[in-house]
């Protein structure tokens, strides 16, 4: 039992963690990024030796901004599409740049450069993933993930690299207590919540609304600066219980 765990361990694949946007974006039809997933950046990460790995697929229930960010740092490699110049993409970017760690950038043709990277080499696909174009695609796509993995101690993967800055360091077995993650996911939540209110203002109640917004205050004035684990939860349950009673 223990040998074949380890002839599996040995015949794993590193993986390539895919930072791209998941939702639908203006300017394209709908399922579009669900598309350029499975018809070009999956094909092309297998093909150049990884196993690739989207937010969407990560099964874990644990908070899933902590599951992302385990994947930005500890991946071996990541592919990062441009396309759309979408927010999240980009602060997930440039997470994994202020580690120094080596990642592929990627865009569509219709994308503009964006001008803080744009000193770094990516390669432009067609948004239209027509066929005949989608296998070249892929074929460049692979090239540029395994060589950028190939010299990811030679190039320059970051600004902090190119300025010769320290990048910043990975903690080891940092643990998060059960209080925080608790008020992590709530937050989560909450974000949701003013998430949805964008797309559809029939999705949340007028009152449940100003109760998010009233536990999202106190807790940006209460909980923020508290060192204390113990003084912080206390603070926190009492804003839930102020909050139930009296929403502002």
């Amino acid at each position: 039992m223990a040998d074949n765990k380890k002839s599996e361990d040995k015949d794993a694949k590193p993986k390539c963690f895919v930072i791209m946007p998941i939702a639908d974006m203006p300017g394209y039809d709908e399922g579009h990024f669900n598309r350029v997933y499975t018809h070009l950046i999956k094909p092309a990460c297998e093909n150049a030796g990884f196993t690739p790995c989207r937010a969407d697929d990560i099964v874990n229930t644990n908070n899933i901004v902590i599951n992302i960010l385990k994947q930005i740092l500890e991946s071996e490699m990541t592919i990062c599409d441009l396309s759309g110049r979408n927010p999240n993409v980009l602060y997930e970017l440039g997470i994994r740049q202020a580690f120094n760690k080596p990642v592929s950038l990627i865009k569509d043709n219709k994308t503009e450069r964006i001008f803080d990277i744009s000193s770094f080499r990516d390669y432009e696909y067609h948004h239209s993933l027509r066929t005949d174009l989608a296998k070249s695609d892929i074929i460049k796509i692979s090239e540029n993930i395994r060589e950028t993995y190939e010299k990811r101690d030679d190039d320059i993967n970051s600004i902090i690299q190119l300025l010769s800055m320290h990048p910043a360091e990975h903690p080891q077995n940092v643990k998060i207590s059960n209080e925080t993650n608790f008020i992590l996911n709530e937050i989560e939540t909450l974000s949701r919540k003013i998430d949805k209110l964008d797309k559809s203002t029939k999705d949340i109640s007028n009152s449940e609304l100003i109760g998010s917004k009233y536990i999202l205050k106190m807790i940006l004035k209460h909980y923020g600066g508290i060192d204390d684990e113990e003084t912080r939860w206390n603070n926190f349950t009492n804003i839930i219980k102020k909050e139930d009673k009296d929403p502002d």
